[in-house]
């Protein structure tokens, strides 16, 4: 069986995982029978949460949050089985991969980004050297961004394992755009994380706090920052009632509704993030901006979409700002569903699936 490792705490994401590899189960034909989903340090609630989400029959595993029970699952890993790691935000991981060589081969680590990099100090430093030694002797290793995997090897040296694989959440069959009020409605970011760059988008976005605009701030992740609290001011002192916090968080038609109503897409960061609501408002044919110094906005102008750089913004009017041909939109949309779609998505994941399994059976 194919074991999915999820970090459990990160109960944003991890529903819309598990109705993904559910969905496109059988279209992936690995042997071995169901996958196997692992949710590492998630509470009680969530666990209730998760479980509700896994089809009946399905296994799936609770693994207490720990250096031991982390240990304990890895070193007791069944010869027959293969292991995706979704994300690796636990570094000491790396240390229980080394004392098991015999598992690399059946071992796949899919990136997330921030998970790819570490503190610089001397333990960062070894915890990146034990990484490197492991991450080049997986069977695969992926990127949602194929740019951080680029990264990586700036940081561990050369690897000759990379699988193009991603996620590609269920938005529908259609996504309906809400009618507009004459507000043009702006999503600014996807989180409360610093890296998200949120007060020098929000100072090039005051420009226009004399138009007809709303600037919407999801900030639901993580719960309490002195960063989120921050942001919250300066777009208070900035843009006043044109300015609209989301510190909590929504649940996933909730949150979706929102977006829905949304008509610009502002991405400030420069590192991988926001893929979420970023491909949810290309598939919507919203007019979007990403940094074009990102590895994002790179991988995207190669895959042909249409988009604008996030800096321009200092600059540009306000008719540029909002204005969204309807042959863009369409274009974007086509180019969804060739390079991002599930639809695409799914022979990726077959490649990656061959490399471990046939690793699983030889074993």
């Amino acid at each position: 069986m194919i074991h999915h490792l999820l970090p459990g705490r990160v109960e944003h994401h991890i529903p819309a995982m598990i109705r993904y590899f559910t969905r496109i189960h059988e279209r992936l034909c690995t042997p071995g029978g169901e996958p196997v989903f692992v949710f590492y340090g998630a509470s009680a609630a969530q666990l209730e949460k998760y479980r509700t989400l896994v089809p009946e029959g399905w296994r799936a595993i609770d693994i207490d949050k720990g250096r031991l029970p982390l240990f304990r699952y890895i070193w007791n890993f069944d010869a027959a089985d293969a292991l995706i790691l979704h994300s690796a935000f636990y570094p000491w991981l790396w240390f229980f991969l080394l004392a098991r060589p015999r598992l690399w081969p059946r071992v796949a680590w899919i990136m997330w980004g921030a998970d790819i990099y570490g503190r610089d100090s001397l333990r960062g430093r070894i915890y990146r050297r034990v990484k490197g030694i492991v991450v080049k002797r997986l069977a695969g290793v992926s990127a949602l961004v194929p740019g951080d995997f680029d990264d990586l090897q700036r940081l561990i040296g050369p690897c000759r394992n990379y699988v193009r694989a991603f996620y590609s959440p269920d938005y529908g069959e259609v996504i309906e755009r809400a009618p507009s009020d004459g507000t043009t409605r702006i999503i600014l970011g996807n989180s409360g994380w610093e890296q998200s760059n949120h007060i020098p988008a929000l100072e090039w976005l005051g420009r226009f706090r004399d138009k007809p605009i709303e600037v919407v701030c999801p900030l639901g992740y993580p719960p309490e920052s002195a960063y989120k609290t921050e942001v919250i001011e300066a777009g208070r002192r900035i843009l006043g009632e044109r300015f609209r916090p989301i510190a909590g968080m929504l649940d996933w038609d909730a949150y979706h509704a929102l977006l829905a109503t949304c008509d610009v897409l502002v991405l400030n960061n420069t590192t991988q993030q926001g893929l979420g609501n970023l491909y949810y408002m290309l598939r919507a044919g919203a007019k979007v901006y990403v940094r074009g110094d990102s590895a994002t906005f790179r991988m995207l102008a190669e895959m042909g979409f249409k988009i604008n750089d996030t800096r321009d913004i200092e600059r540009i009017p306000f008719e540029e700002l909002i204005a969204n041909s309807g042959e863009v939109a369409d274009l974007n949309r086509r180019c969804f569903e060739q390079h991002l779609s599930t639809e695409a998505s799914i022979g990726n994941w077959l490649a990656l699936m061959k490399k471990i399994s046939v690793a699983r059976l030889a074993a």
